[in-house]
């Protein structure tokens, strides 16, 4: 009972929420998509900018996309 209330209102939320629905430069999809692809279950900097500089990322670029893929729970920065 209100199961569907509840899904309602979940959705409602969840769209209210900072990046949901953003959209992402195309580099910063491809790149994250090579990181999913990782064997390792971490990542070093290094490897980091590799891959962003592979899809043309430049480095200012890079902190703001890692900042987004740390708040979006993707990945875990050490700030």
């Amino acid at each position: 009972m209100g199961v569907e209330q509840l899904k309602s209102k979940i959705s409602e939320i969840m769209w209210s929420l900072p990046f949901m629905g953003a959209e992402w430069p195309e580099s910063w999809f491809n790149a994250r998509k090579d990181i999913e692809t990782l064997k390792e279950n971490t990542l070093s900097f290094l490897k980091f900018q590799d891959i962003c500089n592979a899809h043309g990322i430049s480095r200012n670029d890079l902190i703001i996309f890692s900042q987004y893929l740390h708040d979006l729970g993707f990945i875990v920065t050490g700030k």
